[in-house]
């Protein structure tokens, strides 16, 4: 996330400058996910929520999500086990597409509803749904 070059637009520069500035030397997620969802607010975004799921190499744990709420303004840290991405829940969701693909993911959700978490935020009254693969220092998603 931080090897790549700054972006051109203004508010884009400034807020990547800022996550950079936070996330040189640490390993906690949760401070650059807040400032990342609330830079999208101050460019005129609204986003009801913001997650990075980062895969792990833990011997238990396949994964973890960090999780930003519009309606809280705060950070839930949660965990998947191994095997999660081989469960049906993980195959019927949208991130599964993204990680199998490697391509980022948008979806209308008033139009395309075909995954539950997607209704769900239709529901809520969301008009999109965004998923982008990151690249590790490995160079896997």
């Amino acid at each position: 996330m931080f090897s790549a070059p700054p972006p051109t637009s203004p508010l884009l520069y400034e807020l990547h400058h800022r996550i950079v500035q936070i996330g040189v030397g640490t390993s906690e997620f949760a401070p650059i996910l807040k400032l990342l969802a609330e830079g999208l607010q101050e460019g005129g975004f609204q986003p009801r929520r913001v997650n990075l799921a980062v895969l792990t190499l833990h011997p238990a744990l396949v994964g973890i999500g960090v999780t930003w709420s519009a309606s809280t303004g705060e950070v839930q840290i949660h965990t998947r086990p191994l095997g999660f991405l081989e469960t049906e829940e993980h195959r019927k969701s949208p991130l599964h597409v993204v990680i199998s693909s490697r391509k980022p993911l948008r979806l209308k959700t008033q139009t395309l509803q075909d995954y539950e978490i997607v209704r769900g935020f239709a529901a809520a009254g969301a008009t999109d749904y965004v998923a982008l693969p990151l690249s590790s220092l490995r160079g896997d998603t």
